[in-house]
């Protein structure tokens, strides 16, 4: 993951793993992101609890609504 054309968060520079693990009461979802500098993670932890959030509603059969995340100030 990364910015194409970026010299502070370069394309390739990151990278995302899910790993699922069966549960008694359903299936745990453990996402790892490395390699983010360290004045991208804020907002990045942003985004992924914002859409995980999302993904609950969908699987438990619920409507997530409109998708109304905004990155402030737009990537670079």
């Amino acid at each position: 993951m990364g910015l194409t054309g970026s010299d502070s968060f370069p394309s390739g520079s990151s990278t995302a793993e899910i790993q699922l693990r069966e549960q008694s009461n359903g299936t745990q979802l453990i996402l790892t992101h490395d390699g983010l500098p360290v004045t991208r993670r804020r907002m990045h932890r942003a985004g992924w609890n914002y859409y995980l959030g999302r993904l609950e509603l969908f699987l438990l059969g619920l409507e997530p609504g409109p998708d109304t995340f905004v990155i402030s100030p737009p990537l670079s």
